[in-house]
């Protein structure tokens, strides 16, 4: 596939509207049409290029001058902007290649070492702060040696910085790619190396420096090793740092406060409070703010979910899932289904739940496999059989199977969060051991999506009309 026509499987129709607006000449207009209509027929492209008489070498750079063209289209102001975009609708070929090209204008326009400076720490903000399909390794310590190496007047804080940096490039391997996670990875030995480095860090004055430990810490207390007191510090230091930074990273980070904010509320299960702050961005910057922040596009679309709030919902996950899944199987379209699912039981519709676990089921798989994705689905498909009232005997056969799946993974209720404990949820109601009495106070402690909260509860609910 084609850059383009890769860069278009993105879009969705509105956006795509945009690109047939574009004034082209005659060839150009043509095969863009073509490839709007299907970017994933490649023959058809070609088959249009012989009508047009035109060379391969002609199409090639037809196609490069129109991708020029449509990136133009959404970022006219190009530079670090257009690889937010980049990164931000997950497409790591045309931002390898974008960055390239604004290397080779840098050359080009005999920047100094200082503007070159300044370039790679934002590339390498970009690379850390967008949290998409998935997080390039390679690219993003690429990114970092040159920002060390262009530092006109370095520093021993600034090695500390580089550390730091390394770090947090791990823990974005582990959160952002999932199918690459080792969840044996030692949490404590995580933590203690980052408190070592605060301390080597603490007689220096290094705002960046300070602002990134902090921003990895948060990554930590949110993702890695959940802890609401702890996070609260970290937001508190970001909030306060962030005014220390240059202007052409501190404007990209404002915008995140009101984020954070709402994700330490979702931490602490302040679903409504969580929901009204990832509301209040989302009236303000768009729905387009948050496919650049997946992390918190997750939190808030289950917050919607759990709230039942399914205009924002749909969306969402229009805007923020739907573009992943046009353009293959990864874990984002993944997510997507299972929401999608979600969303679908608890409006009581069946049938489109069991097409979206279907969807989700195919596209998880392979190298795109994400075993915490997968006991999702699998405990999605059990709510599925116990509304369309499969025996009990065999309900409780499949809760079973599923316990088994995760402890052969290593995952107990001790070690494995709230993926494993749902399913010994399930049992409890169906054995009757969990009255509706007592579930929320029960699922309280269960740290899962809240949305499956909701899910559980309509299900206990319903469960003396299924099973009598």
């Amino acid at each position: 596939m084609s850059l383009l026509s890769e860069f278009v499987a993105t879009l969705l129709p509105p956006e795509r509207a945009v690109l047939s607006q574009l004034e082209l000449r005659g060839k150009q207009r043509e095969i863009l049409k073509i490839i709007i209509e299907d970017p994933g027929d490649e023959k058809k492209i070609e088959r249009k290029a012989q009508e047009l008489e035109m060379t391969s070498s002609h199409l090639y750079s037809t196609l490069s001058m129109v991708l020029q063209r449509a990136y133009r289209a959404f970022v006219p102001e190009g530079g670090v902007r257009l690889l937010l975009f980049l990164q931000g609708h997950g497409l790591p070929s045309h931002f390898k290649k974008e960055l390239h090209q604004q290397e080779i204008e840098l050359k080009k326009n005999k920047a100094s070492q200082e503007q070159q400076h300044e370039f790679y720490l934002r590339v390498l903000h970009t690379i850390a702060g967008t949290t998409t399909v998935r997080f390039d390794r390679r690219v993003y310590h690429g990114v970092l040696q040159l920002y060390m190496r262009t530092n006109p007047n370095p520093q021993p804080a600034d090695l500390i910085h580089a550390e730091i940096c390394a770090e947090l490039g791990n823990l974005l391997v582990a959160i952002v790619n999932p199918t690459r996670y080792d969840p044996t990875i030692a949490k404590k030995e995580v933590l203690e190396k980052l408190q070592e480095i605060s301390r080597r860090l603490k007689p220096y004055k290094h705002p960046i420096a300070q602002y990134h430990l902090a921003y990895t810490l948060f990554i930590y207390y949110s993702a890695f090793a959940p802890d609401a007191s702890k996070l609260a510090e970290v937001i508190e230091t970001l909030s306060s740092q962030i005014y220390l930074l240059p202007e052409s990273i501190r404007v990209d980070e404002l915008p995140k406060l009101g984020l954070r904010l709402a994700s330490y509320e979702f931490s602490l299960g302040n679903i409504k409070k969580a929901y009204k702050l990832y509301h209040q961005q989302y009236k303000s910057q768009g729905v387009e703010f948050f496919r650049s922040y997946g992390f918190h596009l997750d939190r808030f679309v289950r917050s919607a979910l759990a709230l039942k709030k399914y205009e924002v919902v749909n969306e969402l996950l229009n805007f923020g899932y739907k573009p992943f899944s046009l353009s293959g199987n990864n874990p984002i379209a993944t997510c997507g289904a299972i929401y999608q699912t979600q969303a679908a039981l608890l409006q009581h519709n069946l049938l489109s739940a069991r097409t979206e676990l279907h969807n989700g089921f195919s596209r998880n798989n392979a190298s795109q496999f994400v075993f915490a994705l997968d006991l999702q689905l699998r405990f999605l498909e059990i709510i599925i059989e116990i509304k369309e009232q499969k025996p009990e005997k065999y309900i409780l056969q499949l809760i079973t199977r599923g316990i088994k799946h995760a402890h052969r993974k290593g995952m107990t209720i001790a070690g494995g969060g709230g993926e494993v404990q749902i399913f010994y949820v399930l049992r409890d109601i169906l054995t009757g051991n969990i009255k509706s009495e007592t579930i929320t106070e029960y699922l309280s402690t269960i740290t899962v999506h809240p949305s499956m909260h909701e899910i559980v509860k309509d299900l206990i609910k319903e469960k003396a009309r299924l099973y009598k």
